[in-house]
């Protein structure tokens, strides 16, 4: 793999609502895949992207949260909330 290279365009990180610190892009040739890395308030988010998903890519934040999934139900006889 090659060095990774700064790049000029930085997204918003979803945490302090900034530009994330710092942004880059490393290459794999062999691979055919793209690393990306965000830095903010100390830690790092990295995403590997294939060079054909790289494509039609924007950047818009990092540091996003995952989807909040529904409770799930402990009793599987009460799935349905207790409705008849």
């Amino acid at each position: 793999m090659s060095e990774p290279k700064p790049m000029q365009v930085r997204p918003m990180c979803a945490r302090c609502k900034r530009k994330v610190l710092a942004f880059t892009e490393d290459h794999d040739p062999f691979q055919e895949k793209v690393t990306f890395t965000a830095y903010c308030h100390g830690e790092r988010e990295v995403v590997t992207l294939t060079e054909r998903e790289v494509v039609n890519i924007t950047f818009v934040s990092a540091f996003n949260e995952p989807a909040q999934l529904p409770a799930l139900v402990s009793d599987p006889a009460n799935a349905d909330g207790g409705q008849p």
